[in-house]
């Protein structure tokens, strides 16, 4: 493999085959090293999040419309994502190797990101549980390949503060929330990091790659008000060329 030193990460998986090229890994020619994230946006009225409800993830890039992330208008924009793979796609001479993952949820002040929205505070923790334990995510490239994986709450982000907790030896709130200081923590805490693949997460050049991420029966959140949630998905892995030749 061209510059082992750099990716000794990459060297378990010399040998697996980029899917639609028959080109491994190992023949791979190294960019940067870079994080890939992508956030989609959902609104649960009155705290019900609906039975089936679905996240796709990487379906648009850079400057595309946020419709595509489930934000009401406006662009996607850096604050979303530094996608450039329009539907997942990358171009014809990169590839993507993605070795590590996790998710963060947060609340939004607003549903379009050209809004000025800011990013708060779940009023009740088990909210965050709910929606990282009951939604899981699934990956599909191309028509060859597809995992269902497992709940969100099993990939921790590290992005970003998200929930309110009660902090060790102090008394919880008499409203019944456990709630008693706030906490930087969002699916595990702020120094928590990604989940390492068991597989990397491969987008091949010109081959659409989905990663959905959905709940089964519906539920209410503890809060039961109308909440406009982020869920960012980011993989922190290695940009590469095709060989040539």
């Amino acid at each position: 493999m061209a510059n082992v030193n750099i990716f000794e990460e990459l060297a378990p998986y010399a040998r697996l085959t980029i899917p639609g090229s028959g080109v491994t890994v190992g023949q791979l020619n190294y960019v940067t090293q870079q994080d890939l994230y992508y956030t989609c946006q959902a609104t649960f009225t009155s705290g019900v999040v609906p039975a089936n409800t679905q996240l796709q993830f990487f379906q648009a890039a850079l400057g595309d419309s946020a419709t595509n992330a489930g934000y009401t208008s406006g662009t996607i924009t850096t604050a979303q994502s530094d996608s450039r793979f329009p539907r997942g796609q990358a171009a014809a001479n990169q590839c993507f190797v993605g070795t590590s993952m996790g998710f963060s949820v947060n609340t939004i002040s607003a549903a379009t990101p050209d809004s000025g929205f800011t990013v708060g505070l779940f009023a009740d923790p088990d909210d965050v549980y709910s929606l990282a334990q009951n939604f899981s995510w699934d990956l599909t490239i191309g028509r060859g390949i597809q995992r269902i994986i497992g709940p969100l709450a099993a990939y921790p982000g590290n992005d970003s503060v998200t929930v309110l907790q009660n902090q060790p030896g102090t008394a919880q709130a008499a409203t019944g929330n456990n709630v008693s200081t706030v906490g930087t923590v969002q699916l595990g805490k702020p120094s928590c990091g990604f989940t390492r693949l068991v597989v990397p997460i491969v987008f091949p050049p010109l081959i659409n790659v989905t990663i959905n991420a959905q709940n089964g029966s519906g539920f209410t959140l503890e809060s039961a008000a109308t909440v406009s949630v982020q869920f960012r998905l980011t993989l922190r892995g290695y940009l590469m060329t095709m060989p040539v030749g």
